[in-house]
């Protein structure tokens, strides 16, 4: 299976996130993949120490500058691993049918958790530790914002965040940043894409599971179950 939709997938997360402008634990693995870690997590396990070295280079290469603006050089480079990465998934969850849109957002969201949580580590001392402990201890409303507009790329008919300046305005707080302090941009820039990447990971995983024969994404999400349109 190759990975074709990656970039679309990346676009989307990215996009809607609305960079451009100034909990809960990852659901249980689908049946045909590692018991003990989560979808992602076994995906981006098998995925070669040399691919990962390329992806993560060019996704500090892009925090650099603007994030949103180098979309389309994550997006070749993953792209020219096409044939590798969805080896990996394969060799997490060989369930034939799964769409390809949802196996591409295992892989697209796992690499941005670690690009993110890298760029955090490095210029404030944030881990991933820290990261999926905010996640973990957000309010209802800012998790089912994200999912909202993550899961738009997997799901058309959820409803937008009604508010997601305050919503996800939350997980800056949490880290001492500010969406308008030019000086936190990049910054800020990490910590959405983090809290994006997460709740589309968890939504693409849900979906897996339920297509083979796992619970509904409703009763994974409960209370952070967005609306519908």
């Amino acid at each position: 299976m190759k990975i074709a939709k990656t970039a679309a997938v990346l676009s989307g997360l990215i996009l809607m996130a609305g960079l451009n402008a100034p909990a809960h634990a990852d659901t249980a693995a689908p049946q045909g993949a590692n018991q003990t870690q989560s979808l992602g997590a076994c995906v981006w396990n098998h995925v070669s120490d040399t691919d990962k070295a390329a992806i993560a280079a060019i996704y500090h290469q892009a925090s650099q500058d603007d994030i949103v603006k180098h979309l389309s050089d994550i997006s070749a480079v993953v792209q020219a691993r096409q044939d590798a990465l969805g080896a990996a998934y394969k060799a997490c969850d060989a369930t034939p049918d799964v769409l390809t849109t949802w196996a591409a957002a295992v892989l697209a969201d796992d690499m941005l958790l670690t690009g993110a949580a890298t760029e955090l580590k490095a210029s404030r001392g944030i881990d991933s530790a820290a990261l999926d402990k905010a996640w973990s201890d957000a309010p209802a409303d800012s998790r089912r914002c994200a999912f909202a507009i993550s899961g738009r790329a997997l799901d058309s008919t959820l409803a937008a965040c009604p508010d997601q300046k305050t919503s996800m305005g939350w997980f800056l707080t949490r880290f001492g940043l500010s969406a308008t302090d030019q000086a936190h941009r990049k910054d800020a820039e990490q910590v959405f894409m983090y809290a994006y990447a997460k709740s589309q990971l968890i939504l693409a995983q849900a979906m897996i599971g339920h297509f083979e024969g796992g619970p509904t994404m409703q009763s994974v999400l409960g209370a952070d179950m967005p609306a519908s349109q």
